[in-house]
């Protein structure tokens, strides 16, 4: 989870206590998913899936409301996603908003 404050059953939350440890609640929670087989490399068929969705129990069914960009998930995280791919697949994924990698 990225954020602070999510909206459950109980209404909206910044934190909880669980125990004598203070758990901050996320704003949103995202997946960056690159599926490959045992033998695939990265190429033109390649997919790849960014999500970015709000923590809250009113999020919409249809999932792909919530596509974004590797790109987009990495500057609101810190986290760097398919370091070691050749620089060009990087840029190439980092920029995709689909499901399928076309350099």
């Amino acid at each position: 989870g990225v954020g602070e404050g999510g909206v459950g059953y109980r209404g909206a939350r910044r934190s909880f206590s669980s125990g004598n440890r203070k758990i901050t609640v996320p704003a949103y929670c995202w997946k960056v998913v690159l599926i490959l087989d045992r033998t695939e490399t990265i190429n033109a068929r390649t997919r790849m899936i960014a999500v970015m969705m709000p923590n809250t129990n009113r999020v919409s069914e249809v999932w792909t409301d919530y596509l974004t960009t590797p790109r987009d998930i990495e500057l609101v995280t810190g986290f760097t996603f398919f370091s070691d791919a050749p620089e060009e697949v990087q840029q190439g994924l980092h920029a995709l908003k689909t499901t399928t990698f076309a350099p």
